[in-house]
């Protein structure tokens, strides 16, 4: 067998694996949310303010939303068994302690990198 065609199978099993992980937060959601958060600044402080401190709470916004999805998810479960049986979690794709884990990871990554900004 080829390496390459070995390396291609091997970043589809990647790709098909991690999908679910990146369905599961909603980017969309998280975009919108994160959109939020420049609105607000642009309103607050007009455009006086470091380019930093607006992709940090972007981004730490961005986090912490996908961590509320994930957990949102890992608590409707048996709803989303009946409602929703094409989400990650009811499907299978994710375990229910593999949702946990994430959320956990988002909700601290976005909390360490909010303070970034500042301690407040």
């Amino acid at each position: 067998m080829d390496t390459s065609t070995s390396d291609q199978r091997r970043r589809g099993k990647l790709l098909v694996r991690l999908k679910p992980f990146f369905e599961i937060i909603r980017p969309l959601n998280c975009f919108s949310a994160s959109l939020g958060v420049f609105v607000g600044l642009i309103i607050a402080a007009g455009f006086n303010f470091p380019l930093m401190n607006l992709i940090f709470g972007m981004l730490s916004c961005f986090l912490i939303c996908a961590a509320g999805n994930v957990i949102n998810d890992y608590y409707d479960v048996e709803i989303d068994r009946i409602n929703a049986p094409h989400r990650p979690i009811p499907s299978g794709r994710i375990s229910p302690s593999e949702a946990y884990i994430y959320a956990v990871l988002l909700f601290t990554a976005g909390g360490l990198l909010s303070l970034a900004i500042n301690i407040y």
